[in-house]
């Protein structure tokens, strides 16, 4: 059984009823008379596609378990054969529907593609194989995993943004750095791999798991780091033994592998969507919404005329919405800034359009501060923002001011009126511009962080 040196054998029967679970749930996952049972009954033609996606959740968790448990390898083809077929009757089904993955994230989790890529290669499945996974795998969605995939299907888009950035966006170093440079970059990053976790970077390896045989604890293994070195064929004689590389895995590996691969590097970040070509009718502002309106023309400065407008008639829709219960006609600052976040979400303009104009996120979720940091920096069209000292919302905040501030920008963070964090940016220069208008709202002067 492959543990590491911390977990005792507690752990073996606790896998072994979990995989039992999961074979049992990948049948039913399969079974077509129950789907269509089920789709008859609740009247959800969505159901087969839920249902393919949890399979193939399933699938990829049954290679994992095989990998803790330590079964031969030859014993998880079945399963990763399983992955194929349920990843292409999905697609299958979305295209006669014409939708999309939904959640795309659940596919594109970088644990799951790599343990996926992993078994593929010493099971003897060939590039074509592993085109066909990739063409399956929603693009766009992590930044890490497009670029691993890009190893098997060279036409890939490639996403902007890295998922958990804290936790891999080193490893994605390694993609454009020369062969000779490679094996220290991956050494590097499994040398910092246990302070990550512990650090919370992880999405579910919650360090301390290992003391408690119920606590769903799946192994800390750094499966992405061995895809990588996998897919780009990186000598790993160097770090083959450390505690969190899988080692037996690779070793198996290494009887495949030839010449380093070089990916193509990439020219530039992708572009960003186009707005929209009709620009809708400018609606009229509520009364008590005047005194905001400079202000709303100043924040939604950078964005294109047809998002712009957009922007307003969502934002006085907002305000309209009797479930907001927005205090009228005073209606106070932080609910004005509460309104255009969620207008900003009503029209997409992050999701479909990659843009941003007010950061306002929880104060716990630091990761989701750098997202849209970096959105926000975008949308006014400066440079990518990156920090590693950002663990906290406020550290978060801190970091992208004293970044703008080098580059002669502004960062306003008002109260948010609730357990959360809001900011806009503007360059020095229109400070007055903003002061003037902030001031009369507040009834007093204001601070720049």
């Amino acid at each position: 059984m492959r543990l590491h040196q911390f977990v005792n054998e507690d752990f073996l029967t606790e896998f072994k009823d979990d995989l039992d679970f999961l074979i049992r749930a990948f049948q039913k996952n399969f079974d077509e008379k129950k789907i269509d049972s089920d789709i008859k009954e609740y009247n959800r033609l969505d159901l087969r596609i839920h249902t393919y996606k949890r399979g193939m959740g399933n699938g990829f968790s049954i290679v994992l378990y095989h990998y803790l448990l330590g079964y031969p390898f030859n014993e998880t083809k079945a399963a990763c054969n399983e992955i194929l077929v349920r990843q292409k009757l999905l697609i299958e089904e979305l295209r006669k529907y014409d939708l999309d993955s939904g959640s795309k994230a659940d596919l594109c989790d970088q644990q799951k593609i790599s343990l996926f890529i992993l078994y593929s290669i010493v099971n003897g499945f060939t590039d074509a194989d592993r085109k066909q996974f990739a063409e399956g795998t929603p693009a766009g969605v992590d930044r890490c995993v497009d670029r691993l995939l890009q190893r098997y299907q060279p036409e890939r888009e490639v996403g902007d943004n890295i998922r958990h950035p804290r936790m891999f966006k080193h490893l994605y170093n390694v993609f454009d750095a020369t062969p000779e440079q490679r094996p220290a970059l991956i050494k590097d990053f499994l040398a910092n791999w246990e302070t990550r976790i512990k650090k919370g970077y992880h999405p579910y390896m919650n360090w301390g798991r290992h003391e408690d045989p119920s606590s769903n604890f799946a192994g800390y293994w750094c499966f992405p780091a061995a895809a990588v070195v996998a897919a780009l064929n990186i000598d790993d004689s160097t770090f083959i033994d450390d505690e969190y590389y899988p080692a037996d895995l690779m070793r198996e590996v290494a009887k495949q592998r030839g010449e380093p691969v070089i990916l193509p590097p990439l020219t530039n970040s992708a572009p960003l969507p186009e707005p929209p070509e009709v620009v809708p009718v400018e609606r009229p502002w509520p009364e008590d919404l005047q005194p905001y309106h400079r202000l709303t023309e100043l924040i939604c400065k950078p964005l294109p005329n047809s998002l712009r407008i957009a922007m307003r008639n969502a934002l006085v829709d907002v305000i309209n919405d009797e479930d907001y219960e927005v205090s009228r006609p005073d209606i106070p600052l932080h609910d004005y800034f509460a309104c255009l976040s969620q207008a900003q979400a009503d029209i997409e303009l992050n999701t479909d359009y990659k843009r941003c104009v007010l950061l306002y996120v929880d104060w716990k979720d630091p990761e989701s501060g750098l997202f849209f940091a970096r959105q926000v920096a975008r949308t006014h069209h400066l440079p990518a923002f990156d920090t590693d000292q950002a663990s906290t919302v406020p550290e978060v905040l801190k970091a992208f001011s004293e970044w703008l501030d080098e580059r002669v920008w502004d960062m306003y963070t008002p109260d948010p009126g609730c357990d959360a964090y809001m900011a806009f940016i503007a360059p020095k220069s229109d400070r007055q511009y903003y002061e003037q208008e902030l001031t009369q709202l507040l009834g007093q002067p204001v601070s720049w962080d």
